[in-house]
C-alpha cells in the first residue's frame, strides 16, 4: 500500500490525483480504517481531511456550531479535526454491541440492531487484527479468568453479566498509525489531502439513479481541488457527515424526501456516578475489578443488567478508579496527550520529579502483576452510562450563518428530557438494589445522592442517530450503509446507529466499516 500525504494549503503545484476508485471524506477512525482496508485490497483511495496533521478542536479550526438549547459538548469539546480526528481525545476503548442490544420493542429497530451485531460477530476478529491485536477475542470469556470465584458467581446470581473491553495502546489510539505500515506488494494506494474540506458535492441523475460525480475540497485561503470517483464514503464523524448530507438535500430538492431523516434523533450516552466504594472496601474493589493488561492493551470490566425491564433504556456500569491526581498518572497522561497532539509536554520540573518518583508503583503492578496501579487513597466510584431516548426534536439543522470556508453553520437542538432523568433514577435504584442484595463476595457500595436536576449528567461524546440505518421513512442509509436514493454514496459513522445501546460505539462502527470494505471490493472489482 502506497501512502502519500499532502497539505492543500502548503503544497506547491498539483496536490494529487483528481480521480480515484473511492473517495473517503474524513480521516478519523472510520475514514482511516476504511481507506486502508480498501487500499490493502488493491483500490486507489483519496482520503480528504478538513484539518491538518495535528488534530484541533472545532473552534481552533474555524468550524463552530450554534445551539438553540443547552450546549451539546459532543460538538464543542468532543470532536476534533485533523489526521486521526477525534481519536486525539479518544480513550481507545473497544467493546462490542451484543445480542441484548437487539432486545428492543420496535421490529424495525430490532432488525437494524441484529444487522449491527451480525457485523460485529462476522468481522470483529478481522478488525482487531488490523488494529494490531493478537490476543484472544474474549470480551465475554475474559472475566471468568480474571475475576472468577465467588465474586463472579455472586454478580451473576444478583442479575449482572460481566464484559471486558479492550483499550488500544496509547501510541496507537490515533489510527493514523495504519497509514505508516510497511507497503504491501500489489496493493493500492491512499492519497491523503489535509486541509481539504468537502465544501460541495455534485450529483448527476434522477430519483433512484442519482450518482455523486465529484466532491470539491476547499482549504482556508480559498484553494480548491476536486475529486471524481466511482464510490464516495462519508466518514467525517456523526455531526459532520450529517451536515454534508443536509447540504446535499438542500442543493438537490429531489432528495429532500429520502433525506428527510438527516440530522434528526440526535442522542448519546448520559453518564454520572451513582455510588462510591467506602474506604474499608477499596482493597477488595481494587483486587477484583482494577484494570488488567494483555501486553500493552488494557482490559477493563463493565457490568450489564440482566433481565432489564422492557421499557427501560439500555445501560452499562463500570468502576472508575480516580488516579488522575496521582503524580505518576498525571505525568503519563500529559506525555500521552502531547504525543497524540504532536506537541511538547507542558510539565514543570517539580511535577516531572514527582511523577517519575511515583512511577515505581505503576511499573511494579504493570510488569509484575499485569494490572493497573491504584493508590490506596484513590476514590472509587461506580459509573452509570445510560442511553438517551432518541427524540426527533433533538436534531441538527443548517443556519443562515457561514463558516470560514463559506459553508452553512449547523445549529444543534439538544437537551436532556425529563424522561431521561427519570430513567437514570430508576435504573440507579434498581441496579444498586441488586448489588446490595448480594450475600457475599462483592465490595460494599455507598449510594451517592443523584439530584439529577443539579448533578452534572453529561453526554460522553457517543453521538448517534443523525444518519439512522434502516428501511423506514426516518432512515437515511440502508442496511448496507448506502445513502437512500444516491447510487454510489455511503456513510460509515456512529451516526448510523439508531441509539447508543450498551457499548461505546467505535468498535461496532469499525466492524460496519469492514463490512462496507468487503461490499465495495465486490462492487468495484
Amino acid at each position: 500500500m502506497m501512502v502519500r500525504i499532502v497539505d492543500l494549503i502548503t503544497s506547491d503545484g498539483a496536490v494529487g490525483p483528481t480521480t480515484a476508485d473511492v473517495c473517503v471524506v474524513g480521516a478519523g477512525a472510520a475514514g482511516i480504517y476504511t481507506a486502508v482496508g480498501l487500499a490493502s485490497r488493491g483500490l486507489d483511495v483519496v482520503l480528504l481531511e478538513a484539518g491538518g496533521a495535528a488534530p484541533r478542536d472545532p473552534a481552533a479550526q474555524g468550524f463552530r456550531c450554534g445551539y438553540t438549547h443547552e450546549e451539546y459538548r459532543g460538538a464543542s469539546v468532543g470532536r476534533f479535526f485533523g489526521l486521526g480526528g477525534t481519536t486525539a481525545r479518544w480513550g481507545g476503548v473497544l467493546v462490542p454491541h451484543l445480542w441484548r442490544d437487539a432486545e428492543v420493542a420496535s421490529p424495525s429497530e430490532r432488525a437494524i440492531w441484529e444487522r449491527i451485531v451480525l457485523s460485529v460477530e462476522r468481522y470483529g476478529s478481522a478488525v482487531l487484527r488490523r488494529l494490531g491485536y493478537r490476543g484472544p477475542v474474549d470480551f465475554v470469556e475474559y472475566p471468568d479468568r480474571a475475576i472468577g470465584g465467588p465474586a463472579l458467581s455472586t454478580l451473576r446470581q444478583s442479575g449482572f453479566d460481566v464484559l471486558a473491553d479492550l483499550a488500544l495502546p496509547p501510541r496507537h489510539r490515533r489510527l493514523d498509525f495504519l497509514l505508516r505500515r510497511e507497503p504491501a506488494v500489489d496493493s493500492g494506494s491512499v492519497h491523503v489531502m489535509l486541509h481539504a474540506c468537502a465544501s460541495a458535492c455534485d450529483l448527476r441523475g434522477e430519483a433512484a439513479d442519482n450518482r455523486l460525480e465529484r466532491v470539491v475540497a476547499r482549504a482556508p485561503g480559498g484553494r480548491e481541488t476536486e475529486i471524481r470517483a466511482d464510490a464516495f464514503v462519508l466518514a467525517a464523524g456523526a455531526l459532520e457527515s450529517a451536515r454534508i448530507l443536509l447540504e446535499i438535500a438542500e442543493t438537490y430538492p429531489s432528495l429532500s424526501g429520502s433525506l428527510a431523516g438527516v440530522g434528526r434523533f440526535l442522542s448519546d450516552h448520559l453518564s454520572l456516578p451513582i455510588a462510591e466504594v467506602p474506604e474499608q472496601g477499596r482493597a477488595e474493589a481494587v483486587g477484583l475489578f482494577r484494570p488488567r493488561f494483555w501486553k500493552s492493551w488494557m482490559r477493563r470490566f463493565r457490568f450489564l443488567e440482566r433481565d432489564r425491564p422492557d421499557a427501560a433504556p439500555r445501560a452499562f456500569l463500570h468502576f472508575v478508579f480516580d488516579t488522575v491526581c496521582h503524580p505518576a498518572f498525571a505525568l503519563a497522561k500529559e506525555l500521552v496527550a502531547a504525543a497524540q497532539e504532536r506537541r511538547r509536554p507542558c510539565l514543570s520540573d517539580v511535577s516531572m520529579l514527582r511523577g517519575i518518583s511515583g512511577l515505581w508503583g505503576v511499573a511494579r503492578e504493570r510488569y509484575l502483576h499485569s494490572a493497573l496501579y491504584v493508590p490506596a487513597d484513590a476514590r472509587i466510584v461506580l459509573q452509570l452510562d445510560i442511553e438517551q431516548r432518541p427524540r426527533a426534536e433533538n436534531r441538527i439543522v443548517l443556519s443562515e450563518e457561514r463558516d470560514v470556508l463559506g459553508r452553512r453553520v449547523p445549529t444543534i437542538s439538544w437537551s436532556i428530557a425529563e424522561e431521561d432523568l427519570r430513567a437514570i433514577e430508576e435504573t440507579a435504584e434498581r441496579v444498586l438494589a441488586k448489588w446490595t442484595s448480594a450475600r457475599a463476595g462483592l465490595p460494599a457500595l455507598r449510594p451517592l445522592p443523584l439530584r439529577v436536576d443539579a448533578t452534572k449528567v453529561h453526554d460522553v461524546y457517543h453521538t448517534v442517530g443523525v444518519c439512522r440505518m434502516g428501511t423506514d421513512a426516518d432512515s437515511v442509509v440502508d442496511e448496507g450503509l448506502r445513502v437512500r436514493d444516491v447510487e454510489n454514496l455511503w456513510v460509515v459513522s456512529t451516526a448510523v446507529f439508531p441509539s447508543a445501546g450498551t457499548a461505546n460505539p467505535t468498535f461496532s462502527m469499525l466492524c460496519l466499516a469492514e463490512d462496507l470494505v468487503q461490499r465495495l471490493i465486490e462492487l468495484l472489482a
